[in-house]
Formats: structure tokens, sequence, C-alpha cells
């Protein structure tokens, strides 16, 4: 397949994506210690992302990490089909003929 044809097939798997967010999604338990006997407690949904090269943490309800769970992996899909992007314009340049130096 020709580089325009491999670019438009990638655009339109672009063009599918919705929701995007940063970060992941982790499940933490908590112990607590009564009368001797260690309790867990959770699991407790906990959204974690970089803003201004701060960890920022958010607790989150079932629903809002069913949705944002698909959004982050809709950002790894996304980050994944530019880098094909670029690899195949990239590949494409070089091929193209130099212009030579006068």
């Amino acid at each position: 397949m020709k580089p325009p044809a491999q670019l438009a097939l990638l655009a339109r798997s672009l063009a599918r994506i919705r929701w995007v967010c940063p970060g992941s999604i982790v499940k933490q338990y908590q112990l607590k210690r009564r009368n001797g006997q260690a309790q867990r407690y959770g699991p407790y949904l906990i959204w974690t992302r970089k803003v201004q090269n701060k960890t920022v943490t958010v607790a989150l309800s079932q629903q809002q990490a069913r949705v944002l769970a698909r959004a982050i992996a809709n950002r790894r899909t996304l980050e994944k089909l530019l880098r094909k992007m670029e690899t195949i314009s990239v590949e494409a340049m070089l091929r193209l003929p130099q212009i030579p130096r006068t």
C-alpha cells in the first residue's frame, strides 16, 4: 500500500476516536487496624495524571472509572496511530529526490 493510502486509512481510524484523557487508573485498598484486627476497605478507584509536572490524583466512582478507562485507552491508541503516521511520513520524505545544492 502506498503512503497516501496508508495515511488515509490511519486518518479514518483517528476520526473514530472520541474522548481522550492522560493518566492511569488504579485500584487501591486501605488497611485499618481495630482491636488488633486488620480490615481491608475498598477498592477505591484512583485516577493519576501529570499536570504541570506534578502528579494529580482523583477518586472516581465506578461509572467515572468505566468512562475514563475508555478515554485513557483512546489516548494510547491515538499516540500509537500518530507514531505510525510519523514513520510513514518520514520514510516517504526520505524517498523523495533530493534537490542539488548550488
